[in-house]
């Protein structure tokens, strides 16, 4: 009993000690003794993203406590990426044709923006985080209703996004096609930005934070004033802000049309473009309250 405890206190204090150095000074710390790297080093949870080359794959089965970053941007000359079927980090942006994504449909975060796949997008339904920005062939998206952080922006073929409504973070930026987004209140960060075809945005009531700059087409935000963090950037079609005093940071930098801001004293962070319609009086009040005012002065 007695040496149980102590074989516990000591693992505690390794422990203890481990969490308190950095990857690096861990990594030699645990190289005095062969023990002290088998039992301390190789059983550590390391929670830093350690960055390797390809070449040195092997590591993630070795070291399967560490979370390892592999970089294969522009990487042409790789073929085979079977083998990285267990790391953490993968970026395989501008690869261009693949024929292996099934074998990766473990990796946390994958990058695959700006690429061209032959296979469904269904096998990357489990991935946590997933970029497919600029993935011009990508039309179905309704396998990807559970990943967590999805980037979707410039997929310019994909029109049904309803299965997406439980996705934590979506960029849906330059997704032109894109009409009905009434299914996406729960999401919790939504990048609409360049969506021109959106005009009905009163279902994101809920949203976090959402972009919705250059959506030009949008009028009525009335129904916006939950929303914590808001863009409306060069949204030249919106006149009334009255109903956004509860908004903590709001973007209306561009909007031309807008007049009275007289509302917004309550906001904490405003960018503001000045123009002829924005009286000197509305400024002068909203700098004694608003904490931090960025003006941008229009000639």
């Amino acid at each position: 009993m007695y040496k149980q405890m102590t074989l516990q206190n000591n693992k505690n204090i390794l422990c203890n000690v481990m969490s308190c150095l950095k990857f690096k000074e861990r990594y030699y710390f645990c190289l005095t003794t062969k023990n002290l790297f088998k039992n301390g080093f190789k059983t550590f949870k390391h929670n830093e993203l350690i960055n390797i080359n390809y070449e040195n794959y092997k590591l993630i089965n070795i070291w399967s406590n560490v979370m390892f970053k592999i970089d294969l941007s522009n990487r042409k000359d790789i073929k085979d990426i079977s083998m990285l079927h267990n790391i953490h980090t993968l970026n395989l942006s501008n690869r261009y044709f693949f024929n292996d994504i099934p074998t990766l449909s473990n990796v946390y975060a994958l990058n695959l923006s700006n690429s061209y796949f032959t296979d469904d997008v269904s096998v990357l339904r489990n991935i946590h985080t997933l970029n497919l920005s600029y993935c011009y062939f990508i039309t179905d998206v309704s396998s990807l209703k559970n990943v967590h952080t999805l980037n979707l922006s410039g997929c310019q073929k994909i029109t049904d996004i309803s299965a997406l409504k439980n996705v934590n973070t979506l960029n849906l930026s330059g997704c032109k096609k894109i009409t009905d987004v009434s299914m996406l209140g729960n999401v919790h960060i939504l990048n609409l930005s360049f969506c021109k075809k959106i005009t009905n945005v009163s279902a994101l009531s809920n949203v976090y934070e959402l972009n919705l700059s250059a959506c030009d087409n949008i009028t009525d935000i009335s129904t916006l004033s939950n929303v914590h963090i808001l863009y409306l950037t060069w949204c030249n079609n919106i006149t009334d802000v009255s109903a956004l005093c509860n908004v903590r940071i709001l973007n209306i930098y561009g909007c031309d049309s807008i007049t009275d801001i007289s509302t917004l004293s309550n906001i904490h962070t405003l960018f503001l473009s000045i123009h002829n319609n924005i009286s000197k009086k509305q400024i002068d009040k909203l700098k004694k309250n608003i904490k931090l005012l960025k003006l941008i002065y229009k000639y």
